[in-house]
């Protein structure tokens, strides 16, 4: 356990610099043992975007078998997925709509994240100045961290997308519409819960009410923290 603990420490030592790094997306492409454990693209809501509106994007990242990559908070080791953004002038990228992760054990030590196939959406403010006939190119140097239960291999993507420009609310792309947006609809939101912790009796005591809480339907919880 401390090789791999300190092995993810080194790892990110050496990747600190990766977000304020230079502005140029110099990134090789992915050899095919880094395909074999990761395939990942950038895929749309969308067929189009429109001036003066918001369109969604998504990092898709197909995860090989007994490999995970993690969510915003990695938990006791590990270290969450990290976009760096190229857009045309004027379009701004709000942060990850990060999914419901899953509990992932490695012996003592408790992670957050996911396995498998899973979309990462990304709202895409677009700038009323942008021009219908035109296109957009959105580019995201994407950093992620993929683990298995013996080694964690940093591994860093450039993920580029390119859509038409045009007037009027776009319909969903035929292919991945569907999924992106219940990905989005999906990634969890502020509840209106109020929750409190405390030292009662020595143990760690966490209360929390309100919000959907209060219909009283809830038969089993789990902390995120």
């Amino acid at each position: 356990m401390h090789r791999l603990l300190i092995l993810i420490a080194g790892l990110f030592l050496a990747l600190t610099p990766f977000a304020a790094s230079a502005r140029t997306p110099d990134v090789r492409p992915p050899d095919a043992e880094a395909r074999a454990r990761l395939q990942a693209e950038l895929v749309p809501l969308s067929q189009w975007v429109a001036p003066g509106s918001t369109a969604v994007v998504a990092v898709r990242q197909v995860i090989a078998p007994g490999w995970h990559t993690y969510w915003r908070n990695p938990g006791d080791s590990g270290g969450p997925t990290v976009l760096e953004w190229r857009l045309p002038p004027g379009f701004k990228a709000d942060p990850i709509l990060w999914p419901t992760p899953t509990r992932q054990r490695l012996m003592t030590l408790v992670n957050y994240g996911y396995e498998g196939e899973v979309l990462l959406p990304v709202t895409i403010e677009v700038p009323a100045s942008a021009r219908p006939g035109s296109s957009a190119t959105l580019t995201t140097r994407a950093l992620f961290l993929v683990c298995s239960d013996q080694i964690c291999i940093p591994d860093e993507r450039l993920l580029s997308l390119t859509l038409p420009v045009r007037e009027g609310a776009a319909p969903p792309d035929a292919r991945w519409g569907a999924a992106v947006q219940a990905a989005a609809a999906a990634a969890p939101r502020p509840a209106g819960i109020e929750a409190r912790a405390q030292i009662v009796d020595g143990k760690l005591v966490l209360t929390a009410a309100g919000g959907p809480l209060a219909e009283g339907r809830i038969e089993r919880a789990w902390f995120y923290p």
